[in-house]
């Protein structure tokens, strides 16, 4: 597709020996915009073997496996064979997705992902990142609370894009609406479509290429993260808390409903960096109600001071009605802001 074929397209030109290119999909009109390679005449062709035909105009003498299926559990085993140096993820659906990146950790394969491109637009937002602190990206929210089933929280290399977008899926044409299943290209996949700018499929190809290519030289280089500094602290509110979590209550912070992207979200656009109690300076997440989970709705910032104290209580008798009744209005603008960015 278009971040696959872009990639692709840049590591073959690089000198590649070998290829193992992986698709279900043919080649249409409407991929044309974003497609490195594809042209009219390849449209209704296979896009693997579109691309495979096209690589050896200019790299004849590489080996390129072309496979046209999709991937799953069970052709994990046939379609990865033989150890791949890399395996590169740019697939858009969340189920097979998971499935890619959950084999590749436990077969201990290199992979990195590609995220969301469609409703980008601003190429200066554009990340390679750890997936356990991407932000802003539906695709990426859902595969790594996916891969939070399979113990999975950390260590897949991801391109995303930390840009806002308040693009929505485009509606089905007019002869879709009754029967919206008929034009399904497979069972279980979107049908409804996101817009998507062709430069931006192209240049999270190429920057995957590079990363792949770097590696694969022994001369990896370390991503940069936006805001290092800044993120660090929004990490450290969630280890705190998560901590808490552990040792007071004897609760996986794991099975709570929220991550990193929500603590951001929340404790940057609704506690805005103030105490729930004074409104002092703060940065301390807590279990607001000790006998609940440390869920969305039952959250509050404090200082450091105010935590410790916070955590020995039983109940919440000791505070004021309005403290109360402040932390409990706080809760709502944390589900209600949390609601905006949850497909």
């Amino acid at each position: 597709g278009g971040v696959g074929s872009h990639c692709a397209t840049s590591i073959a030109r690089s000198g590649a020996k070998k290829m193992r290119l992986i698709d279900f999909d043919r080649v249409t009109l409407s991929s044309l915009n974003r497609h490195a390679v594809a042209t009219h005449a390849d449209v209704g062709l296979s896009k693997v073997e579109s691309m495979k035909r096209h690589f050896l105009e200019f790299v004849p003498h590489m080996e390129i496996d072309a496979v046209e299926g999709l991937f799953s559990q069970e052709s994990a085993e046939e379609m990865l064979a033989g150890r791949p140096d890399f395996v590169i993820d740019c697939i858009d659906n969340v189920k097979t997705k998971i499935e890619l990146i959950t084999f590749c950790k436990r077969h201990e394969l290199k992979v990195i992902s590609s995220c969301g491109a469609g409703a980008k637009a601003d190429p200066t937002r554009l990340q390679i990142t750890d997936i356990s602190v991407t932000r802003e990206d539906e695709l990426a929210r859902a595969v790594r609370k996916g891969l939070r089933k399979f113990d999975i929280y950390k260590g897949v290399p991801v391109i995303y894009s930390t840009e806002e977008s308040n693009r929505k899926l485009l509606p089905l044409k007019d002869h879709q609406e009754d029967n919206p299943k008929d034009y399904q290209t497979l069972a279980n996949f979107r049908l409804r479509i996101i817009p998507v700018l062709g430069s931006m499929p192209a240049l999270m190809g190429q920057a995957i290429a590079g990363y792949v290519l770097c590696n694969l030289a022994d001369q990896p280089f370390e991503p940069r993260l936006e805001d290092p500094t800044r993120f660090s602290q929004y990490l450290k509110c969630q280890q705190l808390l998560w901590d808490a979590e552990r040792k007071l209550y004897q609760s996986d912070p794991n099975g709570l409903d929220h991550d990193i992207e929500e603590i951001q979200l929340i404790v940057k656009h609704v506690f805005n960096w103030k105490s729930s109690l004074t409104g002092d300076r703060a940065a301390d997440l807590v279990r607001w109600d000790p006998s609940k989970p440390a869920n969305l709705d039952n959250l509050a910032l404090m200082s450091s001071a105010e935590a410790k104290a916070h955590r020995k209580l039983k109940d919440l008798s000791t505070y004021t009605p309005e403290i109360i009744s402040f932390v409990r209005e706080q809760s709502i603008q944390i589900l209600n802001i949390v609601k905006k960015i949850r497909p």
